[in-house]
């Protein structure tokens, strides 16, 4: 005869076991090189059955084994950058997972193992809406650069540092058998890029209900967490007065999407929902589908990631920036449009939008 161990009653006033998140990550390339790129895809699980996770901030970073920064070019571009390195996500239910998306660039690293740094920012909630506790959840991901030609890196991976903050926990990662392979290719050469001042780019959309959004963005590259070190790649010129373009057929960088408040209207749950890439008529209308073709290695020419970005709540007056990664893998030059609809609630609100962008031959 079986024995069960009673089972305690559920109390919502506890937050239960820590733990209430996991993470799963796929790299779509087999081989990362020195010089490369890939999407990598995280999913976050939550296993509580009563609590769900609210307004979760992620935050990716790419570093040594030993927790350092993974080192920058010359010209002032991360050997090794991830993008978007924070995204938004609305609320993960009970016994429910959200994917999230990425671009991974190499860009001439030392080959060996390097760490993916997550760290998650979160609000646990009672299914009927009590907050429990704000709190943290932190992990970091083994990723394998192959290629260069130096010896690769062989340290191992260390464990995450404690937190002097009480509410920190340590996510509950799926074992991923990493391809150990260590061929050798050839780095490429890469010269200096002269730094260069452009600003964002305005689009304004008048709301139903009165008033004004203005959504401005430009393309950066570098790291967004240090603003004086971006430099812009296609924005408008102060002095020339004109848009500018030092985005490539053979390229990454970031979308820096900002959106400001115009209105007195208190705009809740804004998402920037099915973004695609189309290529531009004459009139910048919006022409072909520029994000459908592949290479023979089963990556797209064009690509942006991810395809659905959370804003989150804008009170009147206030701004809110977030980041998209975009990719070109060998598209022919020419204008395009990065096409989306903004959703949010006020009595279901929607307007649709879509920013021109110019790509230039290498």
């Amino acid at each position: 005869m079986s024995h069960h161990a009673k089972r305690l009653p559920f109390d919502p006033s506890l937050a239960g076991d820590d733990g209430v998140l996991s993470i799963d990550w796929h790299i779509s390339d087999q081989r990362l090189s020195t010089q490369d790129t890939t999407r990598l895809t995280v999913t976050l699980r939550n296993h509580a059955s009563y609590y769900e996770a609210e307004a979760l901030q992620t935050y990716l970073r790419i570093v040594t084994p030993g927790g350092a920064d993974a080192g920058a070019r010359p010209d002032g571009n991360a050997l090794l950058a991830l993008s978007p390195t924070v995204q938004t996500i609305e609320r993960i239910a009970p016994k429910s997972e959200h994917v999230l998306e990425y671009f991974i660039a190499a860009r001439g690293p030392q080959a060996g193992v390097y760490a993916i740094e997550v760290e998650v920012d979160y609000h646990l909630v009672y299914v009927y809406r009590e907050l429990c506790r704000h709190t943290k959840a932190m992990a970091r991901l083994p990723i394998r650069v192959h290629g260069g030609d130096t010896a690769p890196r062989t340290e191992e991976i260390h464990a995450l540092p404690p937190s002097s903050e009480p509410q920190v926990e340590r996510l509950t990662i799926s074992q991923r058998k990493l391809h150990m392979s260590e061929q050798v290719e050839q780095v490429g050469e890469y010269g200096h890029a002269r730094r260069r001042e452009l600003h964002a780019i305005e689009r304004k959309v008048i709301l139903p209900g009165g008033g004004e959004v203005i959504v401005s963005y430009r393309l950066v590259k570098g790291s967004h967490e240090r603003p004086e070190d971006c430099r812009p790649a296609h924005g408008w010129n102060p002095t020339t007065k004109e848009i500018e373009s030092y985005f490539s057929t053979s390229d990454e960088a970031e979308i820096e999407i900002t959106m400001r408040n115009c209105s007195e209207l208190h705009l809740r749950h804004i998402h920037l929902h099915n973004i695609h890439l189309f290529e531009a008529n004459g009139d910048w209308t919006k022409g072909k589908p520029a994000d459908a073709q592949k290479l023979p290695d089963g990556n797209f020419t064009f690509q942006v990631l991810p395809d659905n970005v959370y804003f989150g709540h804008l009170l009147p007056t206030e701004t809110s920036v977030r980041y998209l990664g975009l990719v070109t893998r060998g598209v022919r030059d020419g204008r395009f449009l990065i096409d989306f609809d903004v959703k949010y609630e006020i009595v279901d609100g929607k307007f649709p939008l879509a920013l021109p962008l110019v790509v230039r031959p290498d």
